[in-house]
């Protein structure tokens, strides 16, 4: 895939910008990274009968992070180019990440924070229909962000949030996919003490999808408690829970309410080892889902995904490391099948699995030379509505050149 005159446009800019910023702020916080690596997956396909595949990734990346008096100018752009060995006429690509952000204080207790970014990236296999699986579907993602903080200094702080994105696919039969998508928000927190946050915060969000048979609007409304604890200088814990309504506009009668939330607890005890865990429950996150029309019937589908990963990395020495990690989703997916002037006239259930199991070791030769590679053994089941049943082992190498 070749890069087009927007992104070229889109590069330059960013080039032009992180120049620029690196020459106000002097060179020391620019950084240039070439890194290569080389994967082979078993099962590339995700299918029953597996197809495996040769993966290389050249990436070149330039990042910029400089604080300037109470502004901090920050930035990233990722260039890459992916080449398969069996599918390479299919699905060799140019891929891209990058991003730019700016803070500053204003007055006593004021805070502005702004980011855009943009990227364009090869949809994983799995996240196509079944049978698309080796087609190529390219992901286009857009996106900007601003919040204000006022209460920098004392223990209340208010803040507002503004964000915009756009999400399209270039595959044909995950169009309907395609989202415009606007949020505001607003949080109150209060700080204990500094060792413990407390939050309360709505945000609002509207997904616009137009490219489907019926152009479909979700608006999501949410109330949201949040905790942020430094238990030990070793250990942090941090969580939320939300309560979540969903509403649609070709079905202005249907009201999903769900309560979702996450925790992420870390803990490094003496230095060496250090062990993470991650709870979450989400609703609608499913990758895999489809809304389509099938003869007269219009299919939506809702999935609800509780997720637990934990894992655990041990530096044996100041550059030699070794990591373990576990992953466990449950998908909980309701289809529904609308007719005209019908409310839901057919719902179906089902469930479904996914768990990985990562080992990897890094390590780092120098200030400027890193190397890594790790081994993953995957299994999905199959739900009877999207998921089919699959499994493989992925294995990687990497190495990587750093100027900073």
């Amino acid at each position: 895939m070749k890069l087009n005159v927007p992104v070229l446009v889109l590069s330059a800019g960013m080039a032009a910008v992180l120049s620029t910023l690196a020459t106000v702020a002097i060179a020391e916080p620019l950084s240039l990274t070439l890194s290569q690596s080389i994967a082979h997956d078993s099962n590339f396909s995700r299918t029953t009968a597996p197809r495996g595949d040769w993966i290389s990734q050249t990436d070149a990346t330039v990042k910029l992070d400089k604080p300037y008096g109470r502004q901090n100018y920050s930035g990233s752009a990722r260039i890459g180019t992916t080449r398969f060995k069996e599918n390479a006429d299919k699905l060799n690509n140019q891929n891209y990440d990058l991003a730019a952000g700016f803070s500053t204080g204003i007055a006593s207790n004021w805070q502005v924070n702004t980011s855009v970014s943009a990227s364009e990236n090869l949809n994983p296999s799995q996240n196509n229909s079944v049978d698309a699986r080796l087609e190529k579907n390219v992901i286009s993602q857009r996106a900007g962000a601003m919040d204000v903080q006022y209460g920098v200094q004392g223990r209340w702080a208010m803040i507002g949030s503004l964000s915009t994105s756009r999400l399209s696919y270039s595959l044909a039969n995950q169009k309907y996919q395609n989202r415009k998508q606007g949020s505001q928000g607003l949080r109150l927190t209060y700080a204990t003490s500094d060792l413990l946050v407390f939050g309360i915060g709505g945000t609002h969000t509207q997904s616009d999808f137009d490219d489907r048979a019926e152009p479909e609007q979700v608006v999501q409304n949410s109330v949201d408690l949040t905790a942020n604890w430094q238990v030990t200088g070793y250990s942090n814990l941090n969580a939320m829970i939300s309560s979540v309504e969903n509403s649609y506009r070709t079905q202005p009668d249907l009201k999903i309410k769900t309560v979702t939330g996450r925790m992420n607890w870390r803990f490094t005890p003496r230095g060496l080892t250090t062990y993470a865990l991650t709870l979450a429950r989400t609703t609608d996150s499913d990758p895999a889902k489809t809304d389509t029309v099938v003869g007269s019937l219009d299919r939506s589908q809702d999935t609800v995904t509780t997720s637990l990963l934990g894992s655990l990395r041990w530096s044996a020495t100041s550059k030699l490391g070794f990591g373990a990690a576990l992953g466990w989703y449950q998908y909980d997916v309701q289809r529904a099948d609308l007719g005209t002037g019908i409310f839901q006239t057919n719902v179906q259930n089902g469930k479904s699995s996914y768990r990985t199991l990562t080992l990897s070791s890094d390590y780092q030769y120098s200030r400027a030379l890193g190397f890594g590679c790790n081994v993953q053994r995957y299994k999905q089941s199959a739900d009877q509505l999207t998921r089919i049943a699959f499994d493989g082992t992925y294995y990687s190498c990497r190495a990587s050149f750093t100027i900073d």
